[in-house]
């Protein structure tokens, strides 16, 4: 199981979540100060679970080896529907799982009925194979099919909703993404290919144009056909956040490490309401949740990691995704040892898994001699943990 629990810390001039995660590359390597100040409420279960499929032993069933997080159609762990991990391809680390006919693989979701999710992946089809996977409103009682996803070997894709079907095309032997957009409140899907929007369905009408459970349960890798060779990696989870555009975002300046060995980033964005959005980084294949921070006139999101390690480090920006900065490589000297007050204050923190979005916090509370403070919005520079300027 590869949860990743977000650290909620201030770390000097800002706040930032943390998680972890999967930097892309394609083929078989992957490419707060005072007690009395009141702390600010943040969402919780941004990243709702992610699985990068490498701490698996590839050639063997995922599902016998993680029974938790993924099941089979059957409940057959070992069986026919079991896919194996694979390290032939993987968009990060080492390895992927890939779906060939008779796979049967499932990832519930928890019969949600509220809220905002998004499920993504990447995936990779080799040359003259083919790939589907579907997603259920009901798996348990009923089984309703909301959405179903043909990838055809000769490079066509068809989007069946219950609504008018979509096709699209879709490209093999590259890691592409596909991204699904589940509004509940709304009744509302959407699906995402290569960060091209293919198609925006009623949730409740499902693939049989009838009225289903307004629901998220299952999502569903099966392999259809003989032709099917799907490799999957990267597949995540994520509750109760929307996306901003590469329009909002002006400047990208780093990444780099400071002289803690501390990796950072900074986005300049328009200024705007940027309450309830996420920006999201790859830090050497870890999920970071940026911190935006707004004061009506300007806007920027803050990412920092702290004792990244000694030796080179990647930060890619992937949500929102296709913005054109590629992947940053930034080579630490030091990983300083760590400061205890620094620890506590991240030790506080640590079960709450999400960013702060909108109006920026001047102060966080936390029961520490240290001091922890926001610079002012208009500082054009990140800053270590002593408080010195480093960007």
């Amino acid at each position: 199981m590869k949860r990743f629990s977000m650290i909620f810390a201030v770390l000097a001039s800002f706040a930032m979540v943390a998680g972890s995660a999967a930097a892309a590359t394609s083929g078989s390597q992957a490419t707060p100060q005072r007690a009395d100040v009141a702390i600010p409420q943040v969402p919780t279960d941004v990243v709702d679970f992610f699985d990068d499929f490498d701490s698996y032993t590839a050639g063997t069933a995922l599902v016998v080896q993680n029974g938790t997080d993924w099941d089979t159609w059957s409940n057959a762990p070992g069986g026919s529907e079991d896919p194996l991990v694979s390290d032939l391809y993987s968009n990060s680390g080492s390895n992927s799982v890939v779906i060939i006919q008779n796979n049967d693989a499932i990832r519930r979701h928890g019969d949600q009925t509220s809220g905002l999710w998004k499920v993504s992946f990447d995936i990779y089809i080799p040359s003259g194979k083919a790939g589907y996977f579907n997603t259920m409103s009901d798996f348990d009682v009923a089984f309703y099919w909301v959405m179903e996803v043909y990838f055809n070997a000769d490079g066509t894709g068809d989007l069946l909703t219950g609504d008018p079907d979509v096709s699209f095309n879709w490209t093999a032997d590259t890691w592409q993404t596909v991204e699904l957009i589940v509004d509940l409140d709304a009744d509302l899907g959407e699906f995402i290919f290569d960060n091209v929007s293919i198609g925006t369905f009623s949730w409740t009408m499902g693939t049989s144009g009838g009225t289903g459970p307004l629901q998220l349960a299952v999502t569903d890798f099966f392999g259809a056909t003989a032709s099917d060779e799907m490799y999957v990696d990267n597949y995540l989870v994520e509750d109760g956040l929307t996306s901003i555009s590469c329009g909002d975002i002006t400047q990208f300046l780093g990444p780099r490490c400071n002289s803690s060995g501390v990796v950072q980033a900074q986005l300049r964005m328009v200024a705007g309401d940027y309450t309830g959005k996420t920006i999201t980084f790859l830090v050497d294949g870890s999920p970071v949740n940026a911190i935006i921070q707004s004061d009506g006139t300007r806007a920027r999101a803050l990412l920092n990691v702290p004792h990244a390690g000694i030796g080179q480090h990647s930060v890619e920006l992937v949500d929102p995704a296709g913005c054109g900065y590629g992947v940053g490589l930034v080579n630490c000297q030091v990983d300083a040892p760590p400061d205890p007050e620094w620890e506590r204050a991240l030790a506080e923190y640590e079960d709450i898994r999400a960013t702060v979005h909108g109006t920026q916090p001047t102060s966080m509370g936390v029961a520490t001699a240290r001091q922890f403070v926001m610079p002012p919005i208009d500082t054009e520079v990140l800053y270590d943990q002593t408080g010195a300027a480093v960007l």
